[in-house]
């Protein structure tokens, strides 16, 4: 099993959770894979590479990002799968980080052709398509991203929540009816699970606000769970995905 959605504190008031603190997740956990996944930032690409080399573990770079087409809005993870693939990264990150947004999901494939895509959870319009049980809507969207990716998964995400685990089940039975691959992707924000009123406080700081706002944008429960957690939560497939999808990600830095 391999976590592949990670933010680190270089998602700037958005995470907790220091390099450094994953790379000693991973060890103790015993993963030799390791995503970094920071929401529209690359600033922790060279720290996170070489304090991964340096513990052998295997080094993943992805970005999360949103695209706002029309009415409606996806949120994706992207992986890079070699050094092309980072330089796109990088060329989404700077324009994203100038505030120049993506209107377009065939416009972000066509500038990252050199990555894995996969869907980024639970607060875009493809999971009002799930919660509404709108199948029609599902399987053309996931087809259509699908046909835009070489490599394109459907996330099955926050299977602590039971909400969230049974309309999960009915996204997968749709994605898997049109054909489309899932994948367990557990959107790990710190490290622990008391580390939560580290990112609550990250949230109010970020709204001007204070812990006891009820409408921060906040989470609990995104720690970074072991093998036997997850395996406790998600499908055996989608856990046996992350690691054929980390397989997929051999960056070099050779430039």
């Amino acid at each position: 099993m391999v976590h592949l959605h990670n933010r680190s504190c270089y998602s700037l008031l958005e995470s907790p959770f220091r390099i450094e603190q994953m790379i000693q997740a991973a060890k103790e956990n015993h993963h030799t894979h390791l995503a970094l996944t920071d929401h529209h930032s690359m600033y922790a690409t060279m720290k996170f590479f070489h304090l991964c080399r340096q513990n052998n573990i295997h080094p993943i770079f992805g970005l999360e990002l949103e695209v706002n087409e029309n009415d409606y809005n996806f949120s994706f993870v992207l992986l890079a799968k070699d050094d092309m693939g980072l330089i796109e990264l990088y060329k989404i990150s700077s324009q994203l980080m100038s505030f120049q947004t993506f209107d377009s999901v065939k416009t972000l494939a066509q500038q990252s052709q050199h990555c894995v895509c996969m869907t980024g959870g639970t607060d875009d319009s493809l999971y009002q398509w799930v919660i509404k049980k709108d199948a029609d809507s599902i399987q053309r969207c996931v087809k259509t991203f699908s046909d835009l990716w070489q490599d394109f998964y459907v996330a099955i995400s926050m299977n602590d929540s039971g909400y969230h685990r049974e309309n999960n089940a009915y996204l997968k039975l749709q994605v898997h009816n049109a054909s489309v691959a899932t994948v367990a992707l557990s959107r790990n924000y710190y490290w622990h699970q008391e580390d939560a009123i580290l990112s609550k406080v990250l949230r109010a700081i970020d709204k001007g606000s204070t812990i006891k706002d009820d409408t921060l944008d906040f989470k609990y429960d995104r720690y970074y769970r072991n093998d036997q957690q997850m395996a406790a939560l998600y499908d055996p497939d989608d856990l046996e995905q992350t690691e054929t999808i980390a397989r997929m990600c051999n960056v070099q830095l050779a430039y």
